[in-house]
């Protein structure tokens, strides 16, 4: 990788040009991983099998919106639920998928993106006013977004 002839010519030069970049990378790797596998596989076991969401799935239809990405879009197809963020169409669009209880697995279109969670809030009369999104990644904060029906 870039980063790892990056490392050695430095240490080559300022160094005392026994650094082994690649093997340090390699096992940070491998060790990311591990632990990724180990998240994921943590996700599996704590789901609760055999719940039902609380509404109707036409409920959650309709354009949601948080105040720094801007709108997302549920809509069905099928009688399923599809997640999309308007602002990136193409990548940020997905069916959704009943996990447990009122949260819902985001399966995306495109297959390089790790599965996402939607979890909905609800008022005290029990109407959906909106949801956070659980997507593991190291460019984008999903957990910050916060939608609101719009």
């Amino acid at each position: 990788s870039v980063f790892a002839i990056t490392e050695k010519i430095l240490d080559l030069y300022l160094g005392d040009g026994k650094a082994d970049p690649t093997t340090d990378l390699l096992r940070y790797v491998q060790a990311d991983r591990t632990e990724q596998a180990k998240r994921r596989q943590d996700r599996i076991e704590a789901r609760i099998k055999g719940t039902k969401p609380t509404v109707d799935v036409i409920a959650l239809n309709g354009t949601w919106t948080d105040k720094v990405y801007g709108d997302a879009v549920i809509s069905s197809m099928n009688g399923s639920p599809i997640l999309t963020f308007s602002h990136a169409k193409q990548l940020f669009t997905g069916a959704l998928e009943h996990w447990h209880y009122d949260t819902w697995k985001w399966n995306h279109a495109d297959p390089f993106l790790e599965a996402g969670y939607i979890t909905f809030e609800f008022d005290a009369d029990h109407k959906v006013t909106g949801f956070k999104v659980d997507l593991h990644s190291p460019d984008f904060h999903f957990w910050k977004l916060d939608f609101r029906r719009q």
